[in-house]
């Protein structure tokens, strides 16, 4: 735990725990980060996927939070997201109603 000062610390433990009272452990404040890529493929021509379609993206989510913990009993946590999909055409084929 990073409360602890004999945990080695790594660059930017600095903002996992910042102490909000010097004398107590348990009273601090957090901030973190996640991003994750992935990459899909998808060729499925047989389930309606039209003719041309690439059948490859990239989703991409970004996360990040804040927690306070004020003691043993109060915590306040935070969390936002961000997630995204490469700009592709819909697979599904369009309609067209009407008489000819």
């Amino acid at each position: 735990m990073l409360a602890d000062p004999r945990v080695a610390r790594e660059p930017l433990d600095g903002l996992k725990y910042i102490p909000l009272v010097p004398t107590d452990r348990k009273s601090i404040c957090a901030f973190g980060v996640n991003v994750r890529e992935r990459v899909v493929l998808d060729h499925a021509t047989l389930f309606g996927t039209p003719t041309g379609e690439s059948g490859e993206w990239i989703l991409s989510r970004l996360e990040w939070h804040a927690d306070l913990r004020l003691g043993n009993h109060i915590q306040i946590f935070t969390q936002f997201t961000n997630a995204m999909a490469q700009p592709r055409r819909n697979v599904w084929p369009s309609t067209k109603t009407g008489s000819t």
